[in-house]
């Protein structure tokens, strides 16, 4: 679960507002419990469970995430090895932390997931242990599950194994802090996975933040993009080679949470190639869309398509049944799992639990298979609250921006027809929408729309078919 609009606090007061009333409406708990607050604070103090760890506070481990993160579920150390490169990957060991049954577990059950909205978040875990007792600060040793990576030259990984670990991190970068001199080899081992990656058929889409800010408009924002740096492709491919392999260990193990993804629905394909001449760009086959919506760059229209692409294959969770094949993840093109971020997903922590076990020679319990088959409606819960609210905010944020721009017109292109109503994007801004009577439209059809609605209450815009020269910024009344 991540952020992918993000609100500066000097916003107009409406989308604030606005943002708390999404929050309440999908449930979205402002608050952890007293008794919840309490034990946290209790665990804090006492400190993680006894346990048999390798002593790894030798390792120069760092940290690299979003500036100003203190949730740190991942650090790594990055070595040559021959050839090829060796990754000690090391996990936030929440097991370690938090007990089975108490009322933190108990509470991270109700939630599932932190939830990101632009204005901020709501953790899965009390911050007294989310950002500083269990999160790998460079503050002292830390309790770690630690995944040892053999890469070799091509990218291929060629050995994995896991362990509890005794970790210290160094150093707490930002993405833009990355370089040679912060973190050495990170953009070779970064590019190695990524190749062997792209050879086995992935295509991973990651959206860039759209950043809500302050702006001398009628609305009193404008929408920017922040284009995604290197740093943050290349520490994703490091995650990704990780829960590849924490896939790979549970289909061994005949047991597992995996993280799936269908192959593309034909209709939600077609949409897809809409959207992309709506945005301006040529139509290549499905696999060149893909590649297209992988394009770095500041281009604000990539969003929107980027955003559609993702929706093209269905994803969830399923448990690993024993006589059960593993389950395929389309756009990784390999079973896959979520297991790298334990202070922010509840299914990683029982995942890195049940690697722990088989790691250390045992069967999986009948108690292990029974919590995994447990968090696939949780984390579904989770999943669909968190999109909820994502998708409420860019409606929000997309029915401010048009208000007031009532009768204007717009270039847009048809995504798909349904019955009485196609579905339409805007040429620019890349907003969506729909417009009754369809008669005639097919998908990557032109049309001009005027806009008779934009209601930020309601988070919703309204369009109808127009006629004449006028559009195409939006401006002008038609």
């Amino acid at each position: 679960m991540t952020r992918r609009l993000r609100a500066s606090p000097e916003v107009p007061s409406g989308l604030r507002a606005g943002f708390a009333r999404i929050r309440a409406e999908a449930a979205v708990p402002d608050a952890f419990p007293p008794e919840v607050l309490a034990d946290a604070e209790r665990l804090a103090m006492e400190g993680p469970a006894p346990a048999d760890r390798r002593d790894l506070t030798e390792v120069a481990f760092v940290t690299v995430d979003p500036p100003g993160s203190r949730d740190l579920d991942q650090a790594m150390h990055l070595a040559r090895d021959g050839d090829g490169h060796r990754i000690l990957y090391a996990i936030a060991d929440v097991g370690a932390w938090v007990p089975r049954g108490g009322p933190v577990e108990r509470e991270a059950w109700n939630r599932g997931a932190t939830v990101y909205s632009p204005d901020g978040r709501t953790p899965l875990y009390p911050p007294v242990l989310s950002e500083a007792a269990a999160s790998l600060l460079p503050e002292g040793p830390r309790p770690a599950v630690v995944f040892t990576l053999d890469v070799a030259a091509d990218g291929e990984v060629t050995g994995a194994r896991v362990e509890r670990a005794l970790v210290r991190s160094r150093a707490r970068l930002a993405y833009e802090d990355v370089g040679p001199d912060t973190l050495p080899l990170l953009d070779d081992v970064g590019d190695a996975l990524a190749a062997a990656s792209a050879r086995r058929g992935a295509s991973r889409i990651d959206l860039p933040e759209q950043e809500v800010e302050p702006a001398a408009t009628p609305e009193g924002f404008a929408l920017t993009l922040r284009a995604r740096l290197p740093a943050e492709d290349w520490n994703a491919e490091v995650s990704l080679a990780a829960n590849v392999a924490a896939a790979r260990m549970m289909a061994r193990a005949g047991a597992g949470l995996f993280r799936v993804m269908a192959e593309p629905d034909p209709e939600r394909t077609e949409a897809l190639r809409a959207a992309a001449v709506a945005l301006g760009f040529s139509v290549p086959p499905l696999e060149g869309l893909r590649a297209l919506a992988a394009t770095r760059g500041p281009v604000p229209a990539l969003t929107a398509f980027r955003r559609a692409a993702r929706r093209v294959g269905g994803v969830g969770y399923r448990a690993l049944g024993p006589a059960d094949p593993p389950p395929w993840h389309a756009a990784v093109a390999a079973p896959y799992a979520h297991a790298t971020a334990p202070l922010r997903r509840l299914a990683d922590r029982y995942v890195l639990d049940l690697l722990l076990t088989t790691a250390a020679g045992g069967a999986p319990t009948g108690e292990e298979r029974a919590t995994l088959e447990a968090l696939v409606p949780v984390m579904s819960r989770a999943e669909s609250v968190a999109d909820r609210v994502e998708a409420a905010a860019i409606d929000l944020v997309e029915a401010t921006l048009l208000h007031r721009r009532e009768g204007a017109v717009f270039d847009a292109v048809v995504l798909s027809v349904d019955g009485s109503r196609a579905r339409i994007q805007l040429r620019e801004p890349p907003v969506r929408g729909s417009v009754p009577e369809p008669a005639g439209l097919v998908p990557g059809d032109d049309v001009r729309v005027r806009l008779v609605r934009a209601d930020p209450g309601a988070r919703a815009v309204g369009f109808q078919r127009a006629e004449g020269t006028a559009g195409g910024n939006g401006r002008g009344a038609g």
